[in-house]
């Protein structure tokens, strides 16, 4: 997958000090001699463990100083802020976003390609695991895909196994996270707990799953392509430029991908008219999909206006489907207080209330 690296790319390396982005780093390093590849590394220093936090930080600062590659560096405060939790209720969930809206702040301020994060394939197996007991739809089981958009993530076919044995045999050194064993974080319950115990039932879960995977993600890419189909059929009007429709109905993959739309769909939200309707779409073509087909179209539909600390719920999703195929008058659902989606005259209305 680290062939797959356009080459004369502009990177932003998300460089952790940790074995993975370690491993990630030399191996980027080597190819991008051959591909002409333009490096930069970005570190975001959680401050979630007080001296080993900075302890990391100085060690990507010294990788960035030996390879002479040009770096950004940034230190998350959890002592205030609107979008900050009390620090005894930071979230893996809050993490990731702010990690993501950091690569991207420095992807646009670089003007680079790319974003290449280290995850690898038990880290996708991981993320399976766990969004299976989220309850999640298909998507979910799809883990995460190599390439979202700007995002590249090359590891997903190398395992942590394989990481390790280069690091060793290279004698090259990394940070070790001593957080990594404490189970009151999800994925590493999932890690040192549940997957020894799904041993037990099989040996191999790690190929099974991801043998689920690619089935799933074959069949999603399916039902997104009669998605977008269906959507051009029952569309009548909006404020949103048809070619960015496009993009969605093409890429849905991306919306969620950098710490939620407002990193790229936000700008476009505050010019829109509130006042007036952003999209139409035909009720009786609606009814007539498959419930399969709705629901993915109402998902795909709604996530680029999701605010950026909420998510878009089954549970949301098949309230609306629900509310247009069975409601009588003129029903609507209000979500997270800035969205309206409401039926009325055989149509469909989606207004943003408030930004």
């Amino acid at each position: 997958m680290l062939k797959s690296i356009p080459p004369n790319s502009k990177l932003i390396l998300a460089i952790s000090g940790g074995p993975d982005s370690v491993y990630l780093l030399y191996k980027i390093i080597n190819l991008s001699k051959n591909k002409k590849l333009s490096l930069h590394i970005a570190h975001l220093n959680h401050n979630t463990r007080g001296k080993q936090s900075n302890t990391d930080e100085i060690f990507v600062k010294n990788l960035a100083k030996k390879f002479n590659i040009p770096a950004t560096f940034y230190k998350l405060s959890h002592t205030g802020g609107p979008e900050c939790p009390p620090s005894k209720q930071l979230s893996e969930e809050y993490l990731r976003k702010q990690r993501y809206k950091f690569l991207e702040k420095v992807r646009r301020r670089e003007k680079a390609d790319f974003i290449i994060t280290a995850h690898h394939q038990d880290d996708q197996i991981e993320t399976i695991i766990f969004n299976f007991f989220r309850g999640t739809g298909p998507t979910g089981l799809i883990g995460m895909k190599e390439k979202q958009g700007v995002i590249f993530r090359p590891l997903l076919n190398i395992s942590k196994e394989q990481i390790l044995k280069y690091l060793t045999k290279n004698n090259i050194k990394y940070q070790v996270d001593n957080s990594n064993q404490n189970t009151n974080y999800n994925r590493n319950l999932i890690r040192h707990q549940i997957l020894p115990l799904i041993k037990k039932i099989n040996l191999n879960p790690s190929k099974s799953i991801l043998n689920l995977q690619q089935i799933l993600n074959s069949q999603q890419d399916f039902i997104n392509q009669i998605t977008h189909k269906e959507f051009k059929n029952i569309f009548i009007s909006s404020q949103i430029p048809n070619k960015h429709w496009f993009n969605i109905f093409n890429n849905p993959s991306t919306l969620s991908t950098l710490g939620g739309p407002a990193l790229g769909w936000y700008t476009c939200h505050l010019k829109l008219d509130t006042s007036s309707t952003v999209l139409t779409l035909s009720l009786p073509k609606f009814k007539l999909l498959h419930p399969a087909i709705q629901t993915n179209l109402i998902k795909t539909t709604l996530t680029p206006f999701v605010p950026e600390n909420k998510q878009l719920s089954y549970k949301t999703i098949q309230e609306v489907v629900s509310i247009l195929n069975h409601s009588q008058g003129g029903s609507q659902k209000i979500l997270f207080n800035t969205l309206s989606i409401s039926k009325k005259n055989d149509k469909i209305y989606l207004r943003i209330i408030k930004i």
